[in-house]
C-alpha cells in the first residue's frame, strides 16, 4: 500500500473512532434520560402511596373521635 493510501486508511480509522465517541456519548446521554423518567416514575408512585396513606389515617382519626352510642 502506498503512503496516500495508508494515510487515508489512518484517517479514516481516527473517523470511525470519533464517530463511535459521539455515538457512545449520545447512548450515555439517553441512558440517562431513561434514568431520570425511571426516577420520576418512582417520585409519582411514592407520593401516590404517601397519599393514600394519608387518607387512611384520616379516616381511622375520624373513626376513633366519633362519639360512641
Amino acid at each position: 500500500m502506498d503512503c496516500d493510501g495508508e494515510r487515508g486508511l489512518l484517517e479514516a480509522m481516527r473517523n470511525g473512532e470519533r464517530a463511535g465517541l459521539a455515538s457512545e456519548a449520545t447512548r450515555n446521554a439517553d441512558l440517562v434520560e431513561e434514568h431520570d423518567r425511571n426516577i420520576d416514575l418512582a417520585a409519582v408512585e411514592a407520593i401516590f402511596v404517601i397519599g393514600i396513606v394519608e387518607i387512611s389515617v384520616g379516616f381511622f382519626a375520624l373513626v376513633l373521635q366519633s362519639p360512641k352510642p
